[in-house]
């Protein structure tokens, strides 16, 4: 398993990156160690277009930059000679941009955010989930 918190991301303090992987099978380890270097740099590369900050990009440039950094971190991964037949990893992001939070997960991981319930007197957390497992019944 494994796990990075970064409060300045991309070269901005702005950014914030928070992730987890959680390896499984005889190479889950060595696939959650591969995915998360690959994802976090090939995620900061999409976010730093030209090596510039990345302060004007559009919600919709960072949820495509999630998805294709997902995607190309698990075909470099499944390529890379590691046997991933009957190994793998979830992976689960947590990208805060400018006070907004961006979530994208591959595998059963989840992220929920604590949130003050207000009709409990003791002000409790109660999890408010912002992530949606992806299964094989649910892609």
């Amino acid at each position: 398993d494994e796990f990075s918190v970064q409060n300045t991301f991309a070269g901005s303090k702005s950014i914030s990156y928070y992730a987890v992987w959680d390896g499984h099978g005889s190479n889950g380890k060595v696939v959650a160690e591969m995915a998360k270097k690959r994802l976090t740099e090939i995620l900061e590369y999409k976010l730093t277009p030209g090596g510039q900050k990345s302060q004007k990009l559009t919600p919709d440039e960072i949820k495509a930059a999630l998805k294709q950094s997902f995607e190309a971190a698990d075909a470099e991964v499944c390529n890379s000679g590691v046997d991933c037949s009957r190994s793998g990893t979830t992976s689960t992001v947590a990208l805060v941009w400018r006070n907004k939070l961006y979530v994208a997960a591959a595998g059963d991981s989840r992220a929920v955010l604590g949130v003050v319930d207000h009709t409990d007197p003791s002000g409790n957390l109660r999890a408010e989930p912002v992530s949606i497992d992806h299964r094989p019944s649910r892609p």
